[in-house]
């Protein structure tokens, strides 16, 4: 709505906002129409145990706070489990003598990369995602930054995904390493919903009115 009252400020003809229903159906060009997702709440908790109990003490993620931390298209969910180390996690092997049922596991790979394999044929709870995408010059530099990350739109599995940034993963792999239990609690209130792509055009009028130059 700001850019259709911008181009109708510049005095352009024909301004309208197009909607365009993304039904999971229909094909715009080369790509198949993605439906619309929001999420209303999302939080990832490291736990500790005390007096026998698992009790919340550290939240590693956020809806509210990052949304980023939060793959796209995860679905409503609930998971309090032990993290399992899956490494890439794109292939059989290394899921090897890892028992990660009912469990949430932690990749380097984008969450819809190890979807099939964790959730559908191992019965994971849940994906914790430390990926690295837009490799560029300064790629690595930063080991605190959480990356935008997503599972498969149609993918036979849905479940949730959280991502973390590279120091926190590394954190918890060492902790892993020396015998740790790392334990997390992850809630997810989030789905497909009805909308629309919004699309704002205009016209510029030119001196041959019965030709059109799109672009």
């Amino acid at each position: 709505e700001r850019i259709r009252d911008r181009l109708r400020n510049y005095g352009l003809d024909e301004v309208e906002i197009v909607a365009l229903p993304p039904d999971g159906e229909i094909f715009y060009g080369t790509q198949r129409s993605r439906p619309a997702w929001n999420a209303r709440f999302a939080e990832l908790w490291e736990q500790r145990e005390e007096d026998g109990r698992w009790r919340d003490a550290v939240r590693a993620a956020s809806w509210a706070e990052q949304p980023i931390s939060l793959a796209q298209d995860s679905v409503s969910g609930r998971a309090e489990a032990e993290l399992v180390d899956i490494g890439a996690g794109t292939s059989e092997a290394d899921y090897e003598g890892r028992d990660v049922r009912g469990r949430l596991v932690l990749t380097s790979s984008q969450p819809e990369a190890v979807q099939n394999l964790a959730i559908g044929r191992f019965r994971a709870a849940g994906i914790v995602s430390w990926a690295q995408n837009q490799r560029t010059g300064w790629w690595g530099e930063d080991e605190s930054l959480v990356r935008w990350g997503h599972l498969a739109t149609f993918g036979e599995y849905p479940t949730l995904a959280f991502m973390v940034s590279p120091a926190r993963a590394r954190a918890w792999q060492e902790r892993m390493r020396r015998g740790e239990t790392v334990r997390l609690r992850a809630e997810v209130e989030a789905g497909r919903s009805p909308g629309h792509y919004l699309i704002p055009t205009a016209g510029i009028p030119g001196e041959r009115r019965d030709q059109d130059i799109e672009c």
